[in-house]
């Protein structure tokens, strides 16, 4: 009976105050094997992407909350089906059942899958299967406590945390009633809370017991020690599959693409031309927003520009073979790649140094809609849906670098990627 429990948005270093904060399940946490995990990029989707296939990003084929469709100008919500890899994490065998809770990419399957909204999906369904909802426990489940991180900022952050605490205390409590009905071979639960309160509050806030909401959060890991107690009795496995760290500032692609001559910005006109279509998907989103599904609203000139970052930290090459607007031939697409390459490496590379990083495609084709270059800026959050190439940072940015508690004798190395954690919890 397999148990992962992930506390997303926790670092190495934030695990010596959890633990602290888990008198009765702290030595169970100290007898794990520890190893730090680093993810391809640092969107929640792409690496629960990865932890799900076993397979990184360009070969996942899962960037971010987004992901082209038909054009680089035209986005849809990444769900399981767009990934070019099947979730192995949850798979079961024939007449077994997996329990999935607030897992990203994932999607209601009734016949096996007992599941629990995020809450980033363009499904009006939540909890799956529906009977679940005759239980009161369910009857009212909701994923999030606010639609957005962006629309969270503006309203009193006391308030918003506390939600976020009272929201996960509900949900860690419908976690520990599923577990106990042990129908399931395959368990896997993922907490959002510490992820929330970083953004909102910043990093180190388990130690920070001078806070408003520290309270309201200590009866929350009080509530998860007893809960961890319970969930032990599986084959259990605890991670963070990514961190936060201070937001030194943000950075537009696509700008910087377009001052390189590889991007083109569409006139005001053409731009009205795709706003309909692009509020008609938004519109069956649980929590309608246009926010992740533009960029630059929508006025990529697709007729000219040979690359975009409609994802964010990616680049993807506006390929004929791929896209119904592409330009790029499959002849030139190498010599298109090495062009951004070497621009981005030139620019970034003189401004951020060792912070910058960037990796290509594996192969020399890119046949699928999979991103064709990924760019990492350690502390560094790019904005592509902004006007200013540079615009307000937020307090805090993700990092793709977590940890993984393991059963004890597991084989990982001290570090190891989101693809080797996959194939070890798979194993």
């Amino acid at each position: 009976m397999q148990c992962l429990i992930a506390v997303d948005g926790l670092s190495s270093s934030d695990l010596t105050s959890l633990v602290q904060c888990l008198p009765r399940s702290g030595k169970l946490l100290e007898r794990l094997r520890f190893a730090k995990i680093n993810s391809s990029l640092s969107s929640t989707q792409a690496i629960w992407a990865e932890l799900l296939t076993g397979f990184q990003a360009f070969l996942s084929g899962c960037a971010g909350y987004a992901c082209p469709s038909s054009s680089l100008n035209k986005l849809v919500v990444c769900t399981e089906r767009d990934l070019q890899m099947p979730a192995r994490l949850v798979e079961t065998d024939a007449g077994e059942r997996s329990v999935t809770i607030n897992l990203p990419l994932l999607l209601p399957r009734p016949e096996n899958r007992t599941w629990l909204a995020d809450g980033s999906l363009s499904t009006g369904k939540l909890v799956s299967p529906p009977q679940l909802r005759a239980d009161p426990l369910f009857e009212h489940y909701l994923p999030r406590p606010y639609k957005s991180h962006a629309g969270a900022t503006t309203l009193d952050q006391n308030d918003v945390s506390k939600q976020c605490i009272e929201l996960e205390s509900r949900r860690l409590s419908m976690a520990v009633s599923l577990f106990n009905q042990r129908n399931f071979s395959k368990f896997t639960y993922r907490l959002s809370v510490f992820d929330y309160l970083s953004h909102l509050i910043g990093t180190n806030f388990l130690a920070a017991k001078d806070l408003t909401v520290y309270k309201s959060l200590e009866k929350l890991l009080r509530q998860f020690d007893d809960a961890l107690q319970v969930f032990s009795a599986g084959d259990f496995a605890l991670v963070s599959a990514h961190s936060h760290t201070p937001c030194l500032g943000t950075i537009n692609l696509n700008l910087l693409l377009a001052s390189g001559g590889f991007l083109y910005i569409d006139t005001e006109e053409g731009s009205s031309r795709n706003r309909s279509e692009r509020l008609k998907v938004a519109s069956a989103l649980w929590q309608p927003t246009t926010h992740h599904l533009t960029s630059l609203d929508g006025r990529l000139d697709t007729s000219r520009s040979v690359a975009a970052s409609p994802v964010s930290g990616c680049v993807y090459i506006n390929k004929r073979t791929v896209f119904d607007d592409g330009i790029v031939e499959d002849s030139d697409y190498l010599k298109v790649r090495e062009a951004i390459t070497s621009y981005l490496g030139s620019v970034l590379g003189s401004r951020f140094g060792r912070a910058f990083s960037l990796e290509t495609y594996p192969h020399q084709l890119n046949s699928s809609s999979a991103p064709d270059l990924i760019v990492k800026i350690d502390g560094v959050e790019f904005n592509n849906l902004s006007e200013s190439m540079t615009p307000v940072a937020p307090l805090t940015t993700h990092n793709p670098s977590g940890f993984a508690l393991l059963p004890e004798g597991s084989l990982a190395a001290d570090q190891i990627s989101a693809t080797d954690l996959a194939t070890l919890l798979n194993a």
